[in-house]
């Protein structure tokens, strides 16, 4: 498995030979959904060029950060390295983790009921989640709102809840092709983090998808991401990440 497996959760609004361009119009405070991938590693003059490419597209759209990925398990060149310094980008890691379902161990909350989020879920799905992502901010927690609109009435993704006394406490995206399952934005309220609640919604994944591959896109400089090579994933690839947000 590699990247190129992976769902990336913003429209293509651009491509050429080196560079793919992402952006939602209706996310412009969502890093996730708007930045650029490399499809191999720019010279610092190619890099600059696209640089100066998002900051102007990104300028026009009131949008106030810059972010790129590059390819998989390459490493930058020294003068592109020392260029991002200078620039104070912040530069991180995603690494691609795959398991089957039956290699899948994690410890259980019996007290926790996971269920698919329906019609009659979907109202408490949203204020749970527009709870959470008032951490960053009203007009960002707003557009995730459509956002989740949006995805609710699209066949390839699916909403997991995790739910205590009929009280949604955790989430769980998932995006689906014949072949795999991928787990995306994990969310657990704060108050009920560290019970295993994460743990319970992998496995109900798990049960109900047994002939899929599963995917998991951790953060390299994570924690978790060692939680889930103990829950049984494969490490498979990793890629570079940076992101400077500007004032």
């Amino acid at each position: 498995m590699n990247f190129d497996d992976t769902y990336i959760d913003a429209p293509l609004y651009a491509e050429d030979a080196l560079v793919k361009h992402f952006y939602d119009a209706a996310l412009p405070s969502r890093y996730g959904s708007n930045f650029m991938v490399f499809k191999h590693m720019p010279s610092l003059e190619e890099f600059k060029h696209y640089e100066q490419q998002q900051k102007a597209f990104h300028t026009l759209h009131n949008m106030t950060h810059r972010r790129f990925l590059f390819p998989e398990n390459e490493a930058f060149t020294t003068d592109v390295a020392q260029y991002i310094t200078a620039q104070h980008y912040d530069v991180g890691s995603l690494e691609l983790y795959a398991m089957l379902p039956i290699e899948f161990h994690g410890r259980l909350n019996e007290e926790v009921v996971v269920q698919y989020v329906d019609n009659t879920l979907f109202d408490a799905y949203l204020a749970f989640q527009y709870t959470i992502d008032l951490e960053h901010g009203e007009a960002f927690a707003a557009e995730k709102q459509q956002l989740f609109k949006q995805q609710f009435y699209e066949s390839h993704v699916m909403f997991v809840a995790a739910l205590i006394d009929g009280v949604i406490v955790g989430t769980l995206t998932l995006f689906e092709t014949p072949d795999t399952i991928e787990l995306d934005s994990f969310v657990v309220a704060h108050a009920f983090q560290r019970r295993g609640i994460g743990s319970t919604m992998q496995h109900f994944v798990m049960t109900n998808h047994t002939t899929q591959t599963i995917l998991l896109v951790a953060d390299g400089d994570d924690t978790p991401r060692e939680m889930y090579q103990k829950q049984g994933y494969h490490y498979c690839a990793a890629r570079h990440e940076i992101l400077i947000v500007l004032s």
